[in-house]
């Protein structure tokens, strides 16, 4: 028996060497990884198995070991390399983001901010600084609550952006019921902050709600308003000229 699965072995692995991803089905993917946990064994019913219990193989991943540990034939070794696998992923995201010093378009700004929510469980609020030549200049986590815990913490912020001499900032935080669509208190919140911030010469340029691998543009989707210049200055013109096009 033990020979039927060291061949079924080699030929996902050989399929992998050779193919890579493209042409493997999920659950050979996962059968893959459990290899390395289980010596023995038959890790293609397990990885079918865990498949059906969480429903995709994202939702494998983003399981918390704990209910990892529920499913038959699923011991620590496991658990742990199955969530230590999707944590090395968004850390690998995360370091990215230390290549973009700039922010030059709106792109840029979900590019730096998105890995920071990888494997988020709960919601946070962040807070992204940028000086008058759209450069970086701090990306600071508030605690976990809701967006709208963020005006509690509106000395804090405001402390910072005088300390950074910070021209813009960006708002960003997480739904994770997975969609990410801004409720009345985010938008409420979100022009409170954005009006603190005008009394001290910092531009708001976006709020970004991030959901799964999904994410709203709060000065995309029109709910703030920008000046023109704001929006030549970070190519974001193109957009708001097509859409008042398409509405006349």
């Amino acid at each position: 028996m033990s020979n039927v699965h060291d061949g079924h072995r080699e030929r996902v692995r050989e399929k992998y060497i050779k193919y890579g991803l493209q042409g493997m089905q999920e659950h050979e993917l996962l059968e893959l990884i459990l290899f390395y946990s289980r010596v023995r064994g038959d890790t293609n019913e397990l990885s079918h198995r865990l498949i059906n219990v969480f429903g995709s193989l994202a939702g494998v991943f983003e399981a918390p070991i704990e209910e990892l540990l529920k499913v038959e034939g699923v011991g620590e070794q496991t658990a742990v390399l199955i969530s230590l696998v999707y944590d090395t992923y968004g850390a690998v995201q995360l370091s990215k983001t230390l290549d973009i010093r700039y922010v030059n378009t709106f792109d840029d700004m979900r590019r730096y901010i998105a890995p920071h929510y990888l494997n988020r469980k709960n919601e946070m609020p962040s807070v992204l600084y940028l000086d008058a030549k759209k450069k970086i200049i701090g990306y600071f986590e508030l605690p976990e609550g809701t967006f709208k815990s963020a005006y509690m913490n509106i000395k804090t912020i405001v402390e910072r952006a005088v300390r950074l001499n910070a021209v813009y900032f960006v708002l960003a935080h997480n739904h994770p019921s997975g969609i990410a669509i801004p409720s009345s208190n985010d938008k409420e919140t979100t022009f409170r902050i954005e009006e603190v911030f005008r009394g001290i010469g910092v531009q708001l340029l976006d709020h970004i709600i991030f959901a799964d691998n999904d994410c709203v543009s709060m000065a995309e989707s029109g709910i703030l308003q920008l000046s023109s210049e704001v929006r030549r200055y970070f190519g974001f013109a193109d957009y708001y000229e097509e859409k008042q096009v398409r509405t006349v």
